[in-house]
């Protein structure tokens, strides 16, 4: 990558192993270079599960999204009918099986929109009870 504007920046858009390297030149024909690295870059983790059982037993109550990146992150999850029970921006909160007024959601099948960086995601999961 070339650049001329001041503090550039580059963003690795495949996972690898890279080295940077930054070369400096001055119109007056002095230059130097500096090498950093490597570094490794990550395909993030992404896993969607499809069923979860909020009953207060301690086990599988809270569906949540497993995503490792760092991207801008939506989840919203909405019933049959289109209504919605759940929306985060947080990737570290769960939905525990309840609507956006605090009411237990029946079981059955939810659907979810999942929105991460500039990938788009949707999906079905189930709640029993």
């Amino acid at each position: 990558m070339y650049s001329d504007q001041k503090d550039p920046t580059h963003q690795y858009g495949k996972a690898g192993t890279y080295v940077v390297k930054l070369i400096a030149k001055q119109e007056g024909g002095c230059s130097g270079t500096v090498s950093r690295g490597p570094y490794t870059v990550f395909t993030p983790e992404l896993s969607v599960s499809n069923v979860f059982s909020p009953n207060g037993d301690g086990a599988n109550d809270v569906w949540k999204v497993q995503y490792d990146g760092d991207e801008a992150f939506v989840v919203e999850v909405f019933d049959r009918w289109g209504v919605k029970y759940f929306e985060s921006r947080n990737r570290n909160q769960g939905w525990d099986g309840r609507d956006l007024n605090g009411n237990l959601a029946v079981e059955g099948t939810y659907f979810y929109v999942l929105q991460i960086g500039k990938g788009n995601y949707t999906g079905s999961l189930s709640i029993i009870r």
